[in-house]
C-alpha cells in the first residue's frame, strides 16, 4: 500500500460513488491492492471497523473496514 496522501475532494476524474461489494470477506491486504489497482490516485486505508477515524470526505481515500487487525473486510469499501 502506498503512503497516505493529503485529502482532496475536488477535481477528481472518477466515480466518487464507486463501491467494491465483491471485496467482502477478502483479506484487507488483498482488498487494498484491488482498490489501488483500480485507480492509483486513491489510497486504500485498512482500519478495524469500530475504531475512530477522521470524518472528512476525501475522494482520494477508501476506508477498508476489517474485523480485526490483519483481518477480513466486513463492510463494503467505498470512496470517501
Amino acid at each position: 500500500m502506498a503512503p497516505y496522501p493529503p485529502c482532496t475532494s475536488q477535481g477528481q476524474m472518477y466515480d466518487v460513488f464507486k463501491t467494491w461489494p465483491e471485496l467482502l470477506g477478502v483479506t484487507g491486504y488483498e482488498a487494498c491492492k484491488v482498490i489501488e489497482k483500480w485507480n492509483s490516485n486513491i489510497r486504500a486505508v485498512p482500519i478495524v471497523w469500530n475504531l475512530k477515524r477522521t470524518t472528512d470526505w476525501c475522494t482520494n481515500r477508501v476506508w477498508v473496514n476489517l474485523d480485526k487487525p490483519d483481518g477480513v473486510v466486513v463492510e463494503v469499501p467505498m470512496i470517501g
